[in-house]
């Protein structure tokens, strides 16, 4: 991938960033979901064995296995990111939003959080002004390509 280039998206695959592949979120979303599956099967058959053995009405029965789906759905949406490998490195940074400390002609640094990082213009020739909010959109290595979040930057024809 060259420095003019935006990440490039494989179908199926997930996104590219740098040299490194992020998987697609329906894909871990899948995963989180298919470990579920086997909680939804055993509360069925301890319904099934409650209604047959003791005698539970089956509305009654099929109302608790809902309940119990509808639990596991809850559940999950509030804790599906303990179950999402974890992000770390430049790759984690993309799509967050950064301020430059220097004009970025061709590069420069930008304060990400708390954190320095060496940044470059998405588009070639491009120069960034200094104190200008950046989105990153992808990386190279531990240089961030970042493109300015707005009117505040410059075309040059040509850099020496």
């Amino acid at each position: 991938m060259t420095a003019g280039q935006a990440p490039r998206t494989d179908a199926g695959q997930g996104q590219r960033t740098g040299s490194t592949l992020v998987r697609p979120r329906w894909r871990d979303s899948l995963e989180c979901l298919v470990l579920q599956v086997p909680d939804i099967i055993l509360a069925a058959v301890i319904l099934w064995i409650v209604h047959r053995w003791m005698g539970l009405s089956a509305p009654w029965a099929v109302a608790l296995f809902v309940l119990w789906v509808l639990k596991d759905l809850a559940l999950y949406a509030v804790l599906r990111r303990t179950f999402l490998p974890p992000a770390t490195g430049p790759e984690a940074l993309v799509g967050g939003r950064a301020v430059t400390r220097e004009s970025l002609a061709p590069r420069g640094y930008v304060l990400v959080g708390s954190e320095l990082w060496l940044a470059e213009p998405v588009h070639p020739h491009e120069v960034i002004a200094p104190e200008t909010p950046v989105v990153v959109r992808a990386s190279r290595g531990l240089t961030l390509l970042v493109d300015a979040d707005g009117p505040a930057r410059s075309r040059e024809e040509e850099l020496p």
